[in-house]
């Protein structure tokens, strides 16, 4: 369990990143695969997403936007959806709290990388 930064250094170092999502069915396919095999024991995973520091805006590491809401971002018990603390938590990761949805989360933190490989041509 590693930081964001060294997290992503680590997904560097074997040819690829941190994961990111270009569609509601890229995260769907992950999703599905904790369910399938069994793996929603394993809890937090950084991906490749971020938040502008004084905003309320995320980016991909491509620096495209992340989606807002359900079904990617995680929701408290009572309702109230996250990302909830912009000043401090400005990395994603994907929470096992949250069902294995998109938390924001301090950088500092310690979680495993969730890489993606570049693409076979």
């Amino acid at each position: 369990m590693q930081p964001w930064e060294a997290s992503r250094n680590i997904c560097q170092a074997d040819g690829g990143d941190l994961v990111t999502f270009d569609n509601c069915e890229q995260f769907g396919v992950v999703a599905n695969y904790f369910l399938e095999e069994d793996l929603q024991h394993i809890t937090y995973f950084w991906l490749g997403g971020y938040q502008v520091a004084g905003t309320n805006d995320w980016f991909w590491l491509d620096n495209s936007s992340i989606p807002m809401g359900l079904p990617y971002w995680g929701q408290f018990g009572s309702g109230g959806l996250v990302p909830d603390n912009p000043k401090v938590e400005q990395c994603l990761e994907l929470g096992y709290d949250y069902r294995h949805r998109f938390n924001d989360l301090d950088c500092l933190e310690l979680r495993r990388p969730l890489c993606m490989a570049s693409p076979v041509e």
